[in-house]
């Protein structure tokens, strides 16, 4: 149903009401468009993960409880200098970071990301051989930078960056070479995941996170999510394991913290 159409049910409603509503919603629909970034509606769960002013943060997320997109919101805010918790300086470089190209990064991360970006924020987008988009210059002068898991350690290396954002489990000398990018230019992570994978995640910032000032953790159940339906949660449900329920529907480290 267009605007028009949704206008036209309110017959009580006199023409000049209308045309004055029809702008309106024309300008909003508009206003969305240009700014899709602006029309992002967190929930409880992901809005608190977006307040922390921790140094690292991570965010430990069932399947579809909304971590990677809490994730790339995030990355825009800080790309745009538009974070609405704190202040971010602009121009600055960001990594984003998934397992590969084909699928964590051009098949989640790039999707998510311009459809929160501001299309008229972009300057210039580098793609690779396989077209995917890995460069985003913005207009402000920030970059960002896809990265993928399955790079050498040494392409994580001698960069420096002021933030970075890892989507799904990093290795452990992934995260350590390039949080070190982070030193000279004072920055800071964040890291949205399933915790199925790498156990050093568990020990090395989960358990730290209970009383660190510099690391903060957070988890996020499916049944976080409003947008997925209970009938939606049950049926995928029936799909896992249950030796995984408890990761992928919870959030939780089970296995890992042995």
């Amino acid at each position: 149903m267009n605007n028009l159409e949704g206008i036209e049910r309110f017959p009580e409603i006199n023409v000049e009401e209308k045309r004055r509503l029809l702008s309106h919603l024309i300008s909003r629909e508009e206003a969305s468009r240009r700014r899709p970034i602006d029309q992002y509606r967190p929930h409880p769960k992901q809005e608190e993960f977006h307040k922390s002013r921790a140094r690292i943060r991570l965010l430990a997320g069932a399947n579809r409880s909304g971590k990677s997109s809490a994730g790339v919101a995030e990355d825009v805010w800080f790309l745009l200098g538009t974070h609405p918790y704190r202040e971010v300086r602009v121009p600055n470089k960001l990594w984003i970071c998934g397992t590969d190209f084909p699928h964590g990064v051009g098949g989640v991360l790039v999707p998510k990301l311009k459809n929160l970006l501001p299309s008229e924020s972009i300057d210039k987008i580098t793609r690779n051989q396989q077209g995917i988009e890995t460069t985003f210059l913005l207009k402000t002068g920030s970059i960002a930078e896809m990265k993928r898991y399955d790079q050498e350690v040494s392409k994580f290396e001698s960069q420096d960056v002021d933030a970075i954002h890892f989507d799904e489990p990093p290795k452990k000398e992934i995260f350590d070479a390039a949080t070190r990018g982070l030193i000279d230019r004072n920055g800071s992570c964040w890291l949205t995941l399933t915790p199925i994978t790498e156990a050093w995640l568990y020990k090395d910032l989960w358990v730290p996170s209970q009383t660190s000032t510099h690391i903060d953790s957070f988890r996020m159940t499916i049944y976080d999510n409003p947008h997925i339906s209970r009938e939606g949660i049950d049926r995928f449900s029936e799909t896992v394991s249950e030796d995984y329920k408890r990761a992928r529907l919870y959030g939780e480290f089970f296995e890992l913290q042995g």
